[in-house]
């Protein structure tokens, strides 16, 4: 079993090294359908977020399920439009590129979707599957091609004589593996994972990280780590974002953040951990609506008062070098 407090020294970044990827301001709104075709109004799933990725850095992501984590991770691989913000990739505008600009950009930055069982056509072999973004960017002899694409399978733990079968002959695990190869396969820059081990068995979870820090180990690889499970972020991650209701709360370093959360919601996280020994302060979630003029986490907090109501909290550093959301932060 992980641990849930990671006993390395902590990882936050001591230098500021160029950020490979820097997100401004993200906001994603969805539209809620009214009667006779118009809208009814609009669901905020992403408001004002802003962080960045530095070169061979893993972020992590947290939070409940619906705070705008996978929102966040298809925006920035541009599956789904923001509403507003900004994206930075290497210093480039990453929702203005098009064309043969894009394309080369593209292939810097992969994604290892959520479901392995989803995210793999049935149709194909495995062969095709982990060779299809090779055959997308690069023209290669068809030799060369099998040998790039046994080198692959081998890489993930996997033997290259699997090549020609299909996914169904295949367990959850050994699919992941086989989504990993298809997104290492040109060598990118930035990796990002979407809840990749939340469909799986614990045991096999354990596998499927540790492959991913081996493969940050060998390479040059930043990845946005995306998971609702706080003992697997404290693994692999160097800082993590803590996410509510679409609004980023806390940005620290790993080890600065278990062991001394400066936001309530985050210590309500941590809380939930199994021997983790913190005390959880916050309600029960409230069927309110959330105030737009407030902090999203006042009506489950036992701290709130009058100005976490009406005014919503900026990211500002605080004395541990972290960016927390809390009107109250230097008093609680």
């Amino acid at each position: 079993m992980l641990s849930p407090v990671p006993s390395l020294p902590d990882q936050a970044r001591t230098e500021s090294p160029p950020d490979l990827l820097s997100v401004k301001g993200l906001v994603k709104h969805y539209a809620l359908p009214g009667r006779w075709f118009g809208r009814a109004g609009v669901i905020p799933a992403v408001d004002d977020v802003s962080f960045s990725i530095g070169s061979r850095e893993t972020l992590g992501l947290v939070g409940e399920s619906g705070s705008g984590k996978s929102t966040i991770g298809r925006m920035i691989m541009r599956l789904i439009r923001p509403t507003a913000g900004n994206i930075l990739f290497d210093g480039q505008d990453w929702l203005a590129s098009s064309g043969e600009e894009f394309r080369r950009a593209r292939r810097r930055v992969q994604m290892v979707f959520q479901s392995p069982y989803a995210s793999l056509d049935p149709r194909w072999r495995i062969a095709d599957i982990v060779a299809e973004p090779l055959r997308t960017h690069q023209s290669l002899p068809a030799a060369e091609l099998r040998d790039r694409v046994a080198g692959l399978l081998q890489a993930v733990g996997l033997d290259p004589s699997v090549a020609d079968r299909h996914p169904h002959q295949f367990s959850g695990g050994q699919r992941q593996r086989i989504g990993i190869a298809r997104a290492i396969a040109l060598e990118p820059d930035l990796l990002v994972a979407d809840e990749p081990v939340s469909a799986l068995d614990v045991s096999v979870q354990a596998q499927i990280l540790a492959l991913l820090q081996d493969i940050k180990a060998r390479g040059r690889l930043s990845m946005l780590f995306i998971s609702h499970d706080l003992s697997v972020v404290a693994y692999l991650c160097d800082r993590v974002g803590v996410l509510y209701r679409g609004r980023l709360v806390e940005l620290a370093g790993t080890r600065s953040l278990f062991h001394a959360p400066g936001h309530p919601y985050t210590r309500a996280l941590l809380a939930a951990i199994p021997g983790s020994g913190q005390r959880c302060e916050a309600s029960a979630p409230s069927s309110a609506a959330v105030s737009e003029t407030g902090c999203a986490y006042a009506s489950r907090c036992p701290h709130a008062r009058e100005p976490c109501r009406t005014i919503v909290p900026a990211l500002r550093p605080s004395g541990s070098g972290a960016l927390i959301a809390c009107h109250r932060v230097g008093e609680i």
